[in-house]
């Protein structure tokens, strides 16, 4: 697949002995998505269980939505602090480094008693596991490039959704048999052994490194990722879309839990369904990447997602309100964001070889942005529009993203 890259100089930068890159492939591959995947699996495993944390400390759900704004806030602004740290240190150290206060986090969240105590433990558990989020894009960009980047791109985006996917699944499952706590003791204990596993198995892939990091050499280094306008279109195109998932993971449990009267276990079922449509995008993208443009995916991807989320709009307007019509409408979304999200991811990060740490950071902090705002408009809008909110929300964020793209496709062609 044919891409242009920008590969801003620095004399801040030099090279350095690096252990053996990731090999074989799907090792490689398992490994970075596996990383990725940590934090969104934290972020939907308690999503069955809002009605009960709402209970439990005596709140409305609205305010226990809070809680999924602020892991994604401090998880976007984790990802910038931890860029330039992991184009200095490697990515090893700083990859350890957010785990223990990720673990640390976790735990608080367990324990928490209070919404402000749960609010605070939720964001300490962002900051630190929006390292493993730098850590993995940074490596991949450390160990592919080209069509093989993209390729792997897509292979991680399809395990990045199954682990987070079936979250709820098992969220629900744990919700019914030991209470919303249990879900965090179990993020605990999965949080240890993978960090284990990266412990022993995660090599150090970072061939250049910062010479020096001061604010000057971070704000160059950031300076020099906004610069580059076709990556920064294409992120802030992927952050719209991106919120898309994000909405639904904080709006479906009011939706289908209160409105359409499903448990948890039900509910938990329903996100396996989006998996399938995820997995069926990414695949097709795998397939296409020697033969097509990065443009070309992008578009199809967005063309695959419109109609899907005019019909999730348009069956409640006319009073067909059905938890099938609506998971419909989700799978088929599901396509075309498989298309567009591993696309995007790879085509900001191959812009940059030797500033992959910021180009990380920077593309995170905006899907997870992106993701913070989409959430707080859609938990505001169901308190007056409990069943429209979701899907209009959804809409309009897509139909922002193919405004958006039009400017950034545009961009893309002047510079072919």
């Amino acid at each position: 697949m044919k891409s242009s890259s920008s590969n801003p100089q620095t004399s801040e930068m030099v090279q350095v002995e690096s252990a053996l890159p990731l090999a074989p492939v799907f090792a490689s591959v398992f490994l970075l998505a596996l990383l990725a995947a940590m934090g969104q699996f934290a972020s939907n495993v308690y999503t069955p269980s809002l009605p009960f944390v709402a209970a439990s400390l005596g709140v409305d759900i609205d305010a226990v939505q809070l809680t999924l704004v602020t892991y994604m806030l401090a998880f976007g602004v984790g990802q910038l602090i931890y860029g330039p740290l992991a184009d200095r240190f490697g990515r090893r150290p700083v990859l350890f480094g957010g785990l223990v206060l990720f673990l640390a986090g976790t735990l608080c969240c367990a324990l928490s008693a209070s919404l402000p105590a749960l609010l605070w433990s939720r964001a300490l558990q962002a900051l630190g596991v929006a390292s493993t989020n730098v850590v993995a894009r940074a490596a991949a960009r450390d160990s592919f490039s080209g069509s093989e980047l993209l390729r792997a791109s897509a292979m991680i985006a399809i395990v990045f959704t199954l682990v987070p996917g079936t979250a709820p699944f098992v969220g629900g499952f744990v919700q019914a048999l030991a209470g919303w706590r249990a879900n965090f003791w179990l993020t605990l204990l999965l949080g240890l052994l993978i960090s284990l596993y990266m412990l022993v198995k995660l090599p150090e892939t970072g061939h250049t490194r910062l010479n020096r990091i001061d604010a000057r050499a971070v704000i160059r280094g950031y300076l020099d990722v906004l610069s580059v306008h076709r990556a920064i279109f294409c992120s802030l195109t992927g952050g719209l879309v991106f919120a898309t998932a994000s909405t639904f993971y904080a709006a479906s449990p009011a939706l289908y839990m209160e409105h359409l009267e499903i448990g948890p276990v039900e509910y938990g079922l329903y996100p396996l369904l989006s998996i399938a449509g995820f997995i069926a995008g990414s695949l097709l993208t795998r397939r296409l990447a020697d033969d097509v443009t990065e443009d070309w995916i992008l578009v199809r991807g967005l063309a695959i997602m419109l109609p899907a989320l005019v019909l999730m709009l348009f069956f409640p307007l006319v009073d067909m309100v059905h938890k099938h019509l609506f998971n419909v409408c989700i799978v088929i979304h599901s396509v075309g964001l498989g298309m567009f999200t591993p696309t995007a991811s790879a085509l900001v990060l191959s812009h940059f070889p030797r500033r992959a740490g910021f180009a990380a950071a920077t593309h995170g902090f905006i899907v997870l942005t992106s993701s913070a705002v989409g959430v707080l408009i859609v938990s505001e809008l169901q308190r007056f529009l409990p069943i429209l909110a979701l899907p209009l929300v959804m809409l309009s964020l897509v139909g922002f993203a193919i405004i958006l793209s039009r400017k950034f496709i545009r961009t893309g062609k002047r510079q072919s």
